[in-house]
């Protein structure tokens, strides 16, 4: 008997034993004996806080396949993150070892600091620091970006907005860095070698678009790439 102990001590730890691993076709693989609110949660949550380093994630609404049989399982989660509602595959393994597709449903909250207006803001209105604070909410299905301070500060409002909603970066105005009969200057070279001619643009542009000028001592049309407002990098 004192030979035998040890061989049923190691055969019950590796009964009650836990393993995770991610199979060749890249799932995360997970075996429990039960599959619970919690467990589940905890490996969504593993799965898609990376993918939103600066998130507050939370889940809500956890629907879990109403099977008592289940032995072990395993979601099939794929790189991305949900945005909002969320259906993922499970696979759930029967206590007599038949496999049963199943799917976990919920809502995935991703809460983010974000800029948020203060008091109403009218279209056309030019946005102060004083006129919005940073608060994490849920961003979910914003899709138009969260700007900066520096891009909010200053710019021109395309829409309005009221006390209380998220600023976007599509309620903020592009505005032109040139517009065409302007008097810019365009460089050529750096440090010591740098070379700034004035040159009239042809046309309106914003930051980062390459347009036409002209060389009024000439009248010849030269390429440049606008980098400011009224600076323009010779192509």
């Amino acid at each position: 008997m004192e030979v035998l102990r040890p061989i049923l001590q190691e055969e019950r730890a590796r009964a009650r034993r836990v393993t995770c691993r991610r199979s060749q076709d890249g799932h995360h693989d997970t075996l429990k004996r039960r599959i619970s609110d919690e467990a589940v949660i905890e490996e969504l949550m593993q799965a898609w806080q990376p993918l939103c380093a600066d998130c507050r994630l939370s889940i809500e609404n956890l629907s879990l396949p109403r099977v008592t049989d289940v032995r072990d399982w395993r979601l099939r989660l794929k790189g991305e993150l949900p945005k909002g509602g969320f259906s993922v595959q499970v696979d759930l393994i029967r206590e007599n070892g038949a496999l049963l597709p199943a799917w976990v449903n919920g809502r995935l909250v991703a809460k983010r600091r974000v800029p948020v207006a203060k008091r109403v803001l009218a279209p056309a209105e030019r946005v102060q620091a004083q006129d919005f604070s940073w608060e994490y909410r849920d961003t979910s299905h914003a899709y138009d970006g969260i700007p900066t301070e520096e891009e909010l500060v200053g710019k021109r409002m395309k829409q309005g907005a009221r006390a209380g909603d998220i600023l976007g970066g599509g309620q903020i105005e592009r505005e032109k860095a040139i517009r065409r009969g302007d008097l810019v200057q365009v460089r050529s070279g750096a440090g010591a070698w740098e070379v700034s001619l004035g040159v009239i643009a042809q046309q309106d542009a914003f930051i980062g678009d390459v347009v036409n000028f002209k060389n009024p001592k000439t009248n010849s049309l030269l390429t440049g790439l606008v980098v400011g407002s009224g600076a323009v990098e010779l192509k």
